[in-house]
């Protein structure tokens, strides 16, 4: 499927965003300026997250309804685990090497060690045995990985609605009332329960859904739509509470987002910003094991502007590597 440079360009942004975003929480455990705006509402790394599922769930949409749901799994598996793989394992060795405070022969034999690799399968798990033990953070090791588990179960929920009939052109409306509905319970219920954790799931869950929505939506040919959203991101920005705040990520930056990437077809042909921008997602999950490396190298605090940038400059190269590696290995082992 031919991609847009610009959902490209804007997903290596919202990257680069997460990577900003947690500068400000590991140098030095505080909120960045939209955090600090909205009260912690939502920092720049989850108005960052939610752009990245929204892409996600219009390409998923949009994805089935060209080629049907048989080679659905497969490639967005085959998208997700090689890359994932790749980190997860240098994580474990060049960390355990250099960033653990205990042994190498302790490291090798604690199974906290290979507890770490259940990241492969989507199940997080944040800690490395003696690994940034005095970040100023704490010794998560990559906490970008909690949007993995989200991720494929966005991807599950999709899936099995396909094959339900309800996510596809004829019904995608009601698909759009079950998942807000299957939503609101599910924020109830853990609000009641108490579980913060998996209530920070549901936001994506519902920018992924909305973003599938609009692939079918009319809406998207409209310019005075357009405007009437963006006055009303304004005015949700200005309310500036839990409501409001959800409302301009789930319905209002959704819709400017796949409002973009529809509307404005940029081609390039430059094959050097072609790999950078196609490594968006690698960027995603290299971010933030670099700053926390860097953090602990000067000795558990840092500048926090000066994280961002050195991470950045790490960053991307290390992200361009590891997309070549995981594609070198999806035709090694011939998937």
């Amino acid at each position: 499927m031919k991609k847009n440079i610009l959902t490209n360009f804007i997903k290596i942004i919202a990257a680069i965003l997460v990577i900003f975003s947690h500068s400000f929480a590991l140098s030095q455990n505080t909120s960045d300026y939209l955090g600090k705006y909205t009260n912690d509402i939502v920092n720049f790394g989850g108005f960052a997250v939610a752009i990245l599922f929204v892409i996600s769930g219009y390409y998923i949409m949009k994805s089935i309804d060209k080629k049907g749901v048989d080679k659905f799994v497969k490639k967005r598996v085959l998208r997700l685990i090689p890359s994932l793989f790749v980190v997860v394992i240098l994580c474990e060795i060049i960390l355990g090497l250099f960033f653990s405070n205990i042994s190498v022969i302790t490291y090798i034999t604690d199974i906290n060690t290979y507890k770490y690799l259940l990241n492969i399968i989507f199940i997080p798990v944040h800690n490395l045995p003696g690994v940034f033990e005095n970040n100023i953070y704490g010794s998560t090791v990559n906490g970008a990985l909690w949007t993995m588990m989200v991720q494929f179960l966005c991807y599950m929920y999709v899936y099995f609605a396909y094959l339900l009939k309800i996510a596809n052109k004829d019904n995608i409306k009601k698909y759009l009332i079950i998942s807000f509905v299957l939503g609101l319970i599910g924020y109830i219920v853990l609000k009641y329960l108490n579980i913060s954790i998996l209530i920070a799931m549901i936001r994506p869950f519902l920018c992924f859904v909305v973003g599938g929505y609009l692939y079918y939506s009319e809406l998207l040919k409209s310019s005075k739509a357009l405007l009437i959203v963006i006055i009303a991101a304004i005015v949700c920005l200005l309310i500036n509470n839990y409501i409001s705040i959800n409302i301009f990520l789930i319905i209002c930056l959704t819709y400017i987002i796949i409002y973009l990437c529809k509307n404005y077809y940029v081609e390039n042909n430059n094959k050097y910003l072609n790999s950078i921008l196609s490594s968006s997602y690698e960027l995603y999950l290299v971010g933030f094991p670099i700053q926390q490396a860097l953090v602990s190298i000067n000795g558990g605090l840092m500048n926090i502007y000066l994280n961002f940038l050195i991470s950045l400059i790490i960053a991307i190269p290390v992200s361009i590597i590891i997309r070549l590696l995981s594609e070198k290995m999806i035709k090694i082992f011939d998937f």
